[in-house]
């Protein structure tokens, strides 16, 4: 059994057959598709265990030469939540590198367990990789690594090292909102372009994780030069106004002890009036300040609802299809039997829904029921 081969390996030691067994870490629904494509299987071990051995569940990664085109499913699959796991409460890599942690190592979010890797072997240990299994990071997650964060000439040890692509910059914006609700204020790896940590180790070796690791800077700041290089003419009102808003969110999210540095730069760069920046900074902080994590959700949201609306303007065809999906959920709407109240019936008008008739009469007069 899978769990007999983890214990003859040394992956899983001797007397934790119960918590293993009632996971049904290996069961065929669970994880059958990496292991039929030829991808790795990675463990998640329990980060609350003393020695840092029992296992959770696991993660599978699929066949790294086939793509989101190829019907090979997702880039990775966890165990299904069992009553011993929860994804959203651990993470991959953690467990191993809590005395790498408590002994100073940083630190480092990724995107995936491959990625983790990477950066805890590429660093040489100075770096810890930390990968939330696909989702984005949660409460539980932050109070997991919040113990092992150590904070140095005034900021926080933590980085954030996601795959330098669109999606990969979205999730690093996420893992922002998400840490500087916890008041923690990550710095960012910034990797060349097309590739991931994994990618990077692979390809250029050790020395370019370690150079990544010693040159990262505040996340804020690049947050706040992204969206300087995005947002359009600055010239133009509406531009500025979006540059004003968005930037003191960003900057209200790190604490006052960054914001006269970041309303400098912002000022070199846009020539803004003194006190524009500084007082919608300082409203956005109270705002942020009643409550938090809301707050954070709000920002996310903003993220998640911009990509929405980038899909639609590349992709035409996905209103109709949208609309489509849901003509068809209309369509497939049981019908009331003969018995259910006229008054409580879908209304006969084509723009309320499917056309349909009682069945007790073939030609009924037509009825209003609330068009």
């Amino acid at each position: 059994s899978a769990c007999w081969s983890l214990r003859r390996s040394g992956q899983l030691p001797h007397g934790t057959p119960g918590r293993t067994s009632s996971a049904s870490l290996a069961s065929r629904s669970s994880l059958s598709m990496p292991l039929r494509s030829g991808g790795n299987l990675m463990p998640i071990r329990d980060p609350h265990d003393p020695t840092g051995q029992a296992i959770l569940g696991f993660v599978g990664r699929r066949n790294p030469t086939k793509t989101d085109h190829d019907y090979a499913g997702p880039k990775y699959l966890n165990t299904r939540t069992t009553p011993v796991f929860t994804k959203g409460e651990a993470l991959f890599g953690y467990a191993e590198a809590r005395e790498l942690l408590a002994a100073g190592a940083l630190p480092v979010i990724v995107e995936g367990p491959m990625d983790a890797l990477a950066i805890t072997l590429g660093s040489n240990v100075a770096a810890a990789g930390i990968a939330p299994m696909g989702t984005a990071l949660t409460i539980n997650q932050i109070r997991l690594l919040r113990a092992n964060i150590d904070m140095v000439n005034g900021r926080d040890r933590i980085a954030v090292a996601t795959d330098s692509d669109p999606a990969g910059w979205k999730s690093a914006q996420k893992a922002f909102w998400h840490l500087t609700a916890a008041d923690l204020d990550p710095t960012h790896l910034e990797l060349p372009d097309g590739l991931d940590p994994a990618k990077l180790f692979e390809t250029q070796g050790a020395d370019a994780i370690t150079d990544a690791i010693e040159n990262a800077s505040p996340l804020g700041d690049a947050m706040i030069d992204h969206l300087l290089r995005t947002a359009g003419h600055w010239t133009e009102t509406d531009v500025r106004q979006k540059l004003i808003h968005q930037a003191a969110r960003i900057l209200a999210s790190r604490g006052s002890e960054h914001w006269l540095d970041g309303f400098e730069r912002l000022r070199r760069k846009l020539h803004f009036a003194p006190g524009i920046l500084e007082h919608q900074t300082i409203t956005e902080s109270i705002d942020r300040d009643r409550n938090r994590t809301a707050y954070a959700q709000a920002r996310i949201d903003d993220i998640n609802a911009e990509e929405r609306k980038k899909t639609t303007k590349s992709d035409p065809h996905s209103r109709r299809r949208a609309d489509e999906k849901r003509l068809a959920a209309a369509t497939t709407t049981p019908r009331p039997g003969p018995d259910v109240p006229p008054a409580t019936r879908p209304c006969q008008w084509p723009c309320c829904g499917p056309r349909w008739w009682p069945t007790e009469s073939p030609h009924p007069p037509l009825r209003f029921s609330g068009c």
